[in-house]
């Protein structure tokens, strides 16, 4: 279990995300090039005028969920410049696990060591500077490693999906390793025209052992410029199934990277969240 608080919530007024930081991936809008092999994704308008059955229920609620996040069992980071908050002591002695890309889009996990090295502004202690001597390649995310879920190795991508945001009346339909998935989101514009999106929920939908599941991934009761986003969709911990690594977070001032796992997920389930990593810094 993770027992340290990650950031404190009085931080959220003040700080800025900066989209500039190093090596992170940005979630940007765009329509994947779309070839024979490619997932077909459905527009949102045609999406919401054609299929509005397929969108999940839209009761209002307002509270944050992610289901079975009292279970978060691995720690996230972002390779980058941090605020003090984002991160913690002793960092570096967690065993870190990888997932990078090289410069031919080539994806792999490598175990990996960290350094976390402080910055100051005015002689205080004022943020951290992570990186990953030796490997420049463009990191995705580190995650600390549990029960053996990820080894050293090349690691199948769906193509096509990565940076792409999910925005409510979506349904993004693609195959991996010959199953079907789609990712249906739902929500609503409020009243006033200068609010965000409200009442989201992301469910992946699937078939796991004959059986149809809709699986609850996320759900917000509100969005400020910012929607969920797919960072890497593939299959990180080797079982040959889906696993989604998304930004979830609900302003733009910073991001949220929330990694699902296929390995654990219980029966009767897709997916199991397995941490999440809020990061304003830059």
């Amino acid at each position: 279990m993770i027992t340290h608080k990650l950031l404190a919530s009085s931080l959220f007024a003040g700080a800025v995300f900066c989209i500039a930081c190093k090596s992170k991936p940005h979630p940007v809008d765009l329509k994947p090039e779309i070839t024979e092999s490619a997932p077909a994704l459905v527009d949102s308008a045609a999406a919401a005028a054609t299929t509005p059955e397929s969108v999940p229920s839209t009761t209002v609620s307002d509270e944050e969920h992610y289901p079975g996040e009292a279970g978060f069992v691995c720690e996230l980071l972002q390779r980058a410049d941090m605020f003090k908050e984002d991160g913690w002591e002793d960092m570096e002695k967690l065993n870190w696990f990888g997932l990078f890309k090289t410069a031919d889009n080539k994806v792999y996990l490598s175990a990996t060591a960290i350094t976390a090295e402080k910055t100051y502004e005015s002689g205080e202690h004022t943020g951290w500077d992570i990186k990953t001597p030796g490997n420049d390649d463009t990191c995705y995310i580190l995650v600390t490693q549990y029960n053996n879920l990820f080894r050293n190795g090349a690691v199948e991508e769906v193509k096509h999906l990565s940076y792409v945001r999910l925005y409510p009346g979506t349904n993004t339909n693609f195959r991996f390793k010959n199953v079907e998935y789609t990712l249906k989101a739902s929500g609503k514009k409020p009243d006033d025209p200068g609010d965000g999106m409200i009442n989201y929920k992301l469910y992946l939908v699937s078939e796991k052992d004959g059986q149809m599941i809709e699986e609850l991934l996320v759900q917000e009761p509100f969005f400020d410029d910012t929607m969920v986003s797919i960072y890497f969709a593939g299959d990180m911990d080797g079982d040959g199934k889906l696993d989604l690594l998304l930004n979830t977070a609900y302003k733009y001032s910073f991001s949220r990277p929330t990694l699902y796992l296929s390995k654990p997920a219980e029966a009767g389930h897709l997916l199991k969240v397995v941490g999440k990593h809020t990061f304003y810094g830059c």
